[in-house]
């Protein structure tokens, strides 16, 4: 080692430097700058969070308020629409027993009215018979609470007759005859009869009164001793259905309304679903063209969506229009005779927000009072800081000039007076710290060079890791991609065939909400050593794809090969004998996906094969589980 120099002789001393503006800016800049800074993101980071924290609430209970007005609707809808299939079995049995007669129109009259007065939300009962004589009783709008006895037949169809009720329930006298036409052309005649079974009418407008729309449920009867077929019929009017969504709480701006699957309006909370035809009576509006603005962009988002018609599940979205933003949930309502209706459920974000904005203000106004007097404390406590220090900038230009003698001054401030002390004692020990500069000089260079070697065993160690599996300890797809790619280009330079195998566990979502997954995650580890130990060679690569699913790159192997190798990777896991309660199966299976690159084949790349195998383990799986499918051939290798 060389000897030590004198700090005196180690260098000639450098001329003393003039002073000259040094650049950068005052402390008493800095602090208060600092200060504003970190108040003005903790402040930013605060405001953010609790508008995001708003959104989510408002997000959270605007989800609740859907979900219980769908509900609401649903068991509004299913109990409306229960009592007419009731009163349809009610009358078609008594017409069946003999009980009420075409003949004796009074015990049909008492009958429809005991009827008309226990259920009170059913519109309005008819019976017609084939031979076109009809009997209705009912309320003749949705307006009026007052029942009627209407009838008609032969031999003038056009007419109806209506007839007041007395006081004993019983027919009174003639009160208006209004047009009317032949049952048999009328919708809630023709289709029940035509369907031979009891079911729900297409909307239709009363013939008599075309101003009133209706939905009617209808059962086809025979009677009497020749057998004569009748139909009777159950009349609801939709503007009851649209008085029960006007009068639901949701919120102030919310829009509910139920849709046909072809877009047609039925009822709505807002507004008319009814539109005046061109030179008829009313029809019912498409959605789309709403009278309520809020329902028409509804209706254009699920259109931009891929309409009503493929709505099967509940579905939930947003969308911004005109400056707002609104949940949507549109969820399908089905009953067994066949009505297939949608309901909406449309809440603008702006019946809520009201409160996010005034606590978002209020914060923010806070944030600036508060973000004012730290200013005042940091430009004050910077003016204290800035002369103690500049008192030892003079002590350490001293030092630098080779003055070690010049103690540093004394202040009121005891970190200050540390720095002092400190500052004497580095002075003492400056020359000693020489002399041992160039011993330490060596040992670290021998402690770089043992660090440097450990390092690289370190990042070696890392590298392995990040390309395995924490749980299988199989390759992973850091691995994966670029061995697939690599073995790829190599099997085409060399025109040797190259067989990637997508491999899938069946049911095994099933298996984990049945056993946990600390036992799914047993079964994974035990399918990877079963991968593991039937790929004998050492160019074989099994990988864990992600969660269930598995790959094998299998060089030089054409696909008949590869079912080789899976008919023993099959028998390996049927021979781990895991018992899968919820698998069809009764125990864990497993699907194949193959698909070979051979000279000559249709894969332009590595994605391409990849893909192959993919779309190949998806027929495996479409077609049964637990079987091997080759990309391209038909054929399936059922276990």
């Amino acid at each position: 080692m060389p000897a030590f120099r004198p700090l005196e002789s180690a260098a000639p001393e450098p001329a003393a430097p003039r002073d000259v503006a040094v650049a950068g800016m005052p402390l008493a800049f800095w602090l208060p700058l600092l200060t504003a800074l970190l108040l003005v993101a903790v402040i930013a980071v605060g405001s953010w969070l609790s508008w995001q924290n708003g959104q989510r609430a408002v997000a959270d209970l605007v989800g609740q308020l859907q979900l219980r007005a769908g509900k609401q609707v649903d068991e509004h809808l299913r109990s409306y629409l229960e009592s007419p299939r009731i009163v349809v079995e009610i009358i078609a049995g008594a017409l069946e027993e003999g009980e009420i007669t075409p003949e004796r129109p009074a015990t049909i009259h008492a009958l429809l009215l005991r009827l008309a007065r226990t259920y009170e939300g059913i519109s309005y009962l008819n019976i017609g018979l084939e031979d076109t004589r009809f009997f209705g009783l009912g309320r003749v709008d949705n307006v009026s609470r007052d029942l009627v006895i209407e009838e008609a037949g032969p031999p003038d169809l056009t007419v109806l007759r209506q007839y007041g009720i007395d006081t004993n329930g019983a027919r009174a006298g003639l009160r208006k005859e209004l047009p009317f036409s032949d049952i048999r052309e009328q919708a809630w005649y023709r289709e029940p009869l035509s369907a031979d079974r009891t079911s729900w009418t297409s909307i239709y407008n009363w013939v008599d009164n075309p101003d009133v729309v209706v939905i009617g449920l209808g059962k086809p009867v025979r009677f009497g001793p020749g057998a004569m077929r009748a139909v009777v019929g159950i009349d609801l009017f939709l503007a009851n259905i649209c008085d029960y969504l006007a009068a639901l709480d949701v919120s102030p701006g919310a829009r509910v309304f139920i849709v046909e699957r072809d877009g047609t309006l039925v009822a709505n909370s807002h507004g008319n679903s009814r539109r005046r035809g061109a030179d008829g009576p009313p029809q019912l509006r498409p959605v789309a063209e709403a009278a309520d603005p809020l329902i028409r962009l509804a209706a254009r988002d699920v259109q931009a969506a891929g309409g009503f018609a493929g709505i099967r599940e509940p579905r939930l979205t947003t969308f911004s229009a005109e400056g707002a933003r609104y949940f949507l949930r549109v969820s399908p309502w089905r009953d067994s005779l066949g009505l297939d209706w949608l309901i909406a459920v449309m809440v603008p974000e702006a019946d809520f927000t009201a409160t996010i904005t005034a606590n978002l203000r209020m914060t923010l106004a806070a944030g600036a009072a508060l973000l004012l007097l730290a200013l005042a404390l940091a430009m004050l406590m910077a003016r204290f800081i800035s002369h103690p220090v500049r008192r030892i900038e003079a002590a350490a230009k001293a030092v630098a000039e080779g003055d070690f003698d010049t103690p540093l001054p004394r202040t009121a401030y005891r970190e200050f007076n540390r720095l002092s002390q400190a500052f004497d004692d580095m002075t003492r020990r400056l020359r000693a710290a020489f002399r041992e500069v160039e011993v330490a000089h060596e040992e670290l260079e021998q402690k770089i060079a043992q660090r440097t070697e450990e390092l690289r065993e370190a990042n070696d160690e890392l590298e392995r890791l990040s390309r395995q599996d924490s749980l299988t300890g199989l390759a992973n797809r850091r691995r994966f991609d670029p061995d697939l790619r690599e073995e790829w280009l190599r099997a085409r330079r060399s025109g040797e065939p190259l067989t990637l195998v997508m491999c899938d566990l069946d049911y095994f979502k099933a298996y984990n909400d049945r056993y946990g997954h600390a036992r799914g995650d047993e079964v994974l580890v035990k399918v990877a050593r079963v991968l593991q130990s039937e790929l004998r060679r050492s160019s074989d690569l099994a990988a864990r794809y992600g969660g269930e699913e598995y790959a094998l790159i299998l060089p030089n192997t054409t696909a008949d090969d590869a079912r080789a190798v899976l008919a023993q990777i099959r028998s390996g896991m049927a021979s781990l004998g895991l018992v899968h309660e919820a698998s069809p199966f009764g125990r864990i299976t497993m699907s194949f996906g193959i698909a070979c690159h051979q000279a000559g084949s249709e894969f332009a790349s590595a994605e391409d094969l990849l893909v192959a195998a993919d779309q190949a383990l998806y027929r495996a799986k479409a077609t049964g589980r637990d079987r091997v499918a080759v990309h391209g051939k038909l054929e399936e290798n059922v276990a």
